[in-house]
């Protein structure tokens, strides 16, 4: 028993090994920690599940934020003219691609979060799902 928990341990660290010098690509060690911190490589539905909720949080405290201009009361005028010009422009980009993400929900003002916190909430479903089949194939 102790020789196959020593072969487990010894190509377990193997492969770890071998896996952390396979990215050769940046992106691909950002895409690699990305799958890590949603479900653990699909191993932990839980923690996907805890980041939709925490995103959801986030979301919901973002688009509260803007109904009761928040932000007005913290910053000084010249960096919320900044805030609002950035805004602007990628709420524009945005809406030129309302046609293939359509959300008519959304307050206006907020197209640019919208499509940011759908793509995430998105990708964080596809893990739980993922995650999920993992377990119940076992």
């Amino acid at each position: 028993m102790i020789f196959v928990l020593d072969w487990f341990f010894a190509k377990k660290n193997f492969l770890i090994f071998k896996f952390k010098k396979l990215p050769k690509e940046k992106y691909e060690l950002l895409v690699l920690k990305i799958h890590k911190l949603a479900s653990n490589f699909g191993q932990s539905w839980i923690k996907s599940l805890i980041w939709i909720a925490v995103f959801g949080l986030l979301y919901t405290g973002i688009r509260f934020a803007y109904m009761e201009n928040i932000s007005y009361k913290f910053f000084p005028d010249n960096i919320n003219r900044i805030f609002d010009t950035i805004a602007t422009v990628l709420n524009e980009f945005t809406k030129s691609l309302i046609p293939i993400f359509s959300n008519k929900k959304e307050i206006e003002g907020l197209e640019f979060v919208s499509l940011l916190f759908s793509i995430i909430i998105a990708f964080l479903t596809y893990q739980f799902i993922v995650a999920v089949r993992r377990k119940v194939k076992r």
